[in-house]
């Protein structure tokens, strides 16, 4: 099958509607309908500004957070369209992928 991976950039300390905007996206891609999402803690990054965030003790919450969505064309229009309206600004890159399940087990 073929869809996209939209993978989103932000930091721990960023919150969103009472919650850190990386749970509030993986919460909102599911109530849109994706086929999956995977949040991820980074040890540090830069920002699209070129400052550095880590996950260093005294740094507190700054360290970069990912959020990887994967889903067809369709839910992926439909997300960023959705993601538009809201009042925040994200980067973000959009990769085309081949994705599917292996093995023989059956879920």
């Amino acid at each position: 099958m073929n869809g996209f991976q939209v993978t989103f950039f932000t930091e721990q300390s960023t919150n969103y509607q009472h919650l850190p905007l990386g749970e509030w996206l993986v919460d909102f891609a599911k109530r849109q309908g994706v086929l999956g999402a995977t949040l991820v803690s980074g040890t540090e990054g830069l920002d699209h500004l070129g400052h550095l965030h880590t996950a260093h003790f005294l740094s507190g919450a700054d360290h970069p957070v990912t959020v990887t969505i994967s889903t067809d064309q369709p839910g992926c229009e439909k997300l960023l369209e959705a993601l538009a309206k809201e009042a925040f600004s994200l980067s973000f890159i959009k990769l085309p992928i081949e994705y599917g399940r292996v093995g023989q087990a059956e879920n």
